[in-house]
């Protein structure tokens, strides 16, 4: 089954919203009842997320 990238989308960041592991992990557990496939997908990104750091959050002329 093909996964909708923009609902991995959504949930990634509604998840990034949750306050600790555990909320997020209940939130998860709530939206992707069922689909295997979308929980990875979501929580693959946010096991990357940290280690992106503030890089997606600065300005391009921050960085140039």
């Amino acid at each position: 089954m093909a996964v909708d990238e923009s609902r991995v989308e959504e949930i990634f960041f509604s998840a990034l919203d949750r306050g600790t592991e555990q909320e997020r992990a209940a939130y998860l557990d709530e939206v992707c009842k069922g689909d295997d496939s979308l929980r990875s997908r979501v929580q693959k990104l946010l096991d990357a997320s940290p280690k992106l750091g503030s890089f997606l959050q600065r300005d391009a002329g921050d960085i140039v």
